[in-house]
């Protein structure tokens, strides 16, 4: 076990793609990884659910949004077509209430960005050595599991 500093931000990243990570066969060293890893993390995920507060908030009004201004169906209920409500798209009275939802969240937003962005968090992460890792991992992937990696000197 290492104690690592790391960014709010790197902690959501790194527990969303642990979290990926939980039904793959991989090799036991970092499988167990994994599994520590994603352990030490969940208090700290807990902890950013108020800081990303405002993103759900405002996806819950905008969702609420395109429902009122929606095609209704027969039975009254907003038509979706490929994932997307049907006569939002368009209309200025919607896109009205949109923009001022997305100018009344600009500050909340710009707060949660910047703590995910600078504040730090200490993290007991298991290490596991470079050769471990899954094969054909990317840059990004790579990126975001540097805490976890025991690179040679």
């Amino acid at each position: 076990m290492a104690r690592k500093t790391l960014k709010k931000i790197q902690v959501q990243a790194m527990s969303s793609l642990l979290d990926s990570y939980v039904d793959l066969k991989l090799s036991p060293a970092f499988a167990f990884a994994v599994v520590k890893n994603r352990a030490a993390l969940i208090p700290e995920v807990a902890k950013l659910r108020e800081i990303v507060k405002p993103f759900g908030d405002y996806d819950s009004e905008r969702v609420a949004l395109c429902e009122e201004y929606a095609e209704k169906d027969e039975s009254g209920k907003p038509v979706l077509k490929d994932n997307t409500y049907k006569g939002v798209e368009g209309n200025p009275e919607f896109l009205e209430k949109v923009k001022a939802l997305e100018e009344g969240y600009q500050e909340r937003f710009k707060e949660a960005n910047q703590a995910l962005r600078e504040q730090t968090v200490e993290v007991e992460l298991v290490e596991i050595p470079l050769g471990e890792l899954p094969n054909g991992i990317t840059p990004t992937v790579l990126e975001i599991l540097m805490p976890m990696i025991r690179v040679p000197a």
